[in-house]
């Protein structure tokens, strides 16, 4: 997603509003710059760049065809799980995220979403699946 420096600085403005509420440690990231320096920090170790190209492939008539329906575009990327396998590895990063998904209740029925490892389809995700004879998860 591309966002400003302005976004983004207030989004992580919201992120310590929200710390200091929790009463929890100070933020990750101090502004924009702090953020994009940690991003450009990862190590990715020996991922290599893949690259693969897409077209449309739907219907194109003379008319009504826009000039991007025409086009080949390409897609470079390094292969995710391997990127986020190298992140986990990284000691940097211990205690610094939820990799495991979980449900935290405030109450009797209340629930507390505070990031995406607390939402119900992380959750849904890691749960034991009841239709798998095999007991392994999704």
């Amino acid at each position: 997603m591309q966002s400003s420096a302005g976004d983004i600085n207030q989004l992580l403005e919201i992120l310590a509003a929200k710390d200091v509420l929790n009463k929890t440690e100070d933020p990750i990231y101090k502004d924009y710059d702090h953020l994009l320096q940690t991003i450009d920090d990862i190590q990715v170790g020996d991922v290599p760049w893949e690259s693969f190209s897409i077209r449309y492939s739907g219907p194109i008539t003379d008319n009504s065809s826009t000039s991007w329906q025409c086009q080949t575009y390409t897609v470079q990327m390094r292969n995710v799980c391997a990127v986020v396998r190298n992140m986990l590895a990284n000691t940097e990063f211990h205690k610094c995220f939820d990799y495991a998904a979980y449900k935290e209740y405030t109450g009797p029925h209340s629930r507390r979403y505070s990031d995406f490892m607390s939402g119900e389809w992380a959750y849904k995700q890691s749960v034991h699946c009841e239709s798998c004879s095999s007991g392994k998860l999704r």
